[in-house]
């Protein structure tokens, strides 16, 4: 019998730490309204629960808290005076929720602005605030979208319990440039807002062959940075154009092949940059990117080599390329 005993034991600990963890259940009562029309607040309530629901939250809507609870107190509940925190602590316990969410959403000449908390059921401790203001409809709803997905990854991370993370940033390499030449080109890139976004990078390339001074070899560091527009998604993923500025300086030294003198020289230049490409989200961690780009600006160069030979002189500077890159999302 102790035998069988410690065998279920095991058994059903085993069955149990094999389950899916329960997932987050919050509340969303019907919101206040500021000057708009019982058709957008419903448009816009259910924008907010379908994004949650997106970030695996599950979202009890107002219409499912009348059925669960019958409109009679569900009105009490929602309308109670006496008592705010009373009231709102028995709703979520008769709903049997993680949190609640609560607040307005309004139009104040052409600006929505909603202004939204949710709170822990049981404590009532913050889990998150949404706070967004535009003045189109369209901004709007892709800012309520941004602000509705870092709430769901803060109230998971503050019930401890599993949300999608919502990555702005990245930090990628360009492995195609590592698997052709022996070059370091890390970049890392930042959401500025919901279409925009900077990115900034930096290229070592040591001891580079030199086409122009066969025998020659040089070191080349490159920084870049770029302000991004993006398109068919949220930045810094989606489609993108953008443009910029980058420094270069380069130096090396050698022996000549054709003549045998030995020689050193050095090279720094500045210009502007612009590219166009694409970045994909995978499993909310991985970051892919394909990416054209080109560059355009002036250079100064100069050297000397072991007959006593001077140059020294301006120079376009011009280049062109394609990156593959591939990176950690945050």
């Amino acid at each position: 019998m102790p035998f069988l005993a410690m065998a279920l034991a095991v058994a059903l600990g085993a069955s149990s730490a094999g389950q899916s963890p329960e997932p987050v259940k919050l509340a969303l009562p019907k919101l206040q309204s500021v000057n708009l029309t019982s058709d957008q607040l419903d448009a816009f309530t259910d924008f907010l629960a379908q994004r949650l629901t997106e970030r695996t939250i599950r979202v009890i809507t107002a219409k499912e808290v009348a059925n669960i609870l019958g409109m009679a107190r569900t009105q009490q509940l929602l309308g109670c005076d006496e008592s705010t925190t009373s009231c709102m602590t028995e709703l979520t316990d008769a709903l049997g929720v993680d949190g609640l969410i609560s607040g307005s959403i309004g139009k104040f000449g052409p600006t929505y602005q909603a202004s939204l908390t949710v709170v822990a059921n049981g404590d009532a401790r913050l889990l998150a605030n949404i706070s967004v203001h535009a003045d189109t409809d369209e901004e709007f709803l892709a800012r309520l979208r941004s602000a509705a997905f870092e709430a769901a990854a803060e109230i998971g991370r503050r019930l401890g319990k599993p949300t999608r993370r919502y990555p702005r940033s990245m930090v990628s390499f360009d492995f195609l440039g590592a698997f052709t030449s022996v070059q370091l080109r890390p970049r890392y890139e930042r959401a500025l807002d919901e279409h925009w976004s900077m990115a900034a990078e930096v290229m070592l390339w040591p001891n580079r062959p030199s086409l122009a001074f066969p025998g020659l070899s040089f070191t080349e560091l490159d920084v870049i940075a770029r302000v991004r527009r993006h398109f068919l998604d949220q930045a810094p993923f989606g489609l993108f154009a953008g443009a910029g500025l980058i420094t270069t300086t380069q130096y090396g030294f050698g022996t000549f092949i054709a003549s045998g003198r030995q020689g050193a020289y050095g090279f720094a230049a500045g210009g502007i940059t612009a590219e166009a490409g694409g970045s994909l989200l995978l499993f909310d961690v991985v970051g892919l990117s394909a990416v054209a780009f080109g560059h355009l600006g002036v250079g100064h160069f100069a050297g000397v080599d072991s007959s006593g030979g001077v140059s020294a002189g301006f120079t376009p500077a011009l280049g062109v390329g394609i990156e593959l890159l591939a990176g950690y999302a945050f």
